[in-house]
């Protein structure tokens, strides 16, 4: 969670701490999990970083790929061909 926000934030987004909060509590996380991502997400938009052990999760850069893909698939709907219709 922390490194896609990490992405989310270089690549010029911003966070709706609110909003990751409610996905979270929807999602199954506990309340306590829940508070932890709020107070990352705060750090985060406050420019800490964080010295994070494993390598699971998105790389710089990633956000770019997303982007791509998300225009992808928007470009396959509005031609019909992403099996809807």
């Amino acid at each position: 969670m922390v490194r896609t926000m990490q992405e989310l934030v270089r690549a010029g987004y911003g966070l709706d701490l609110d909003a990751i909060a409610m996905l979270a509590m929807a999602t199954g996380w506990s309340s306590e999990e829940t508070k932890r991502i709020r107070e990352y997400g705060r750090q985060i938009l406050d420019g800490r970083s964080f010295r994070l052990q494993s390598s699971v999760g998105p790389k710089p850069g990633d956000c770019k790929y997303w982007e791509e893909e998300a225009a992808n698939e928007s470009r396959q709907r509005a031609s019909g061909r992403d099996g809807t219709t």
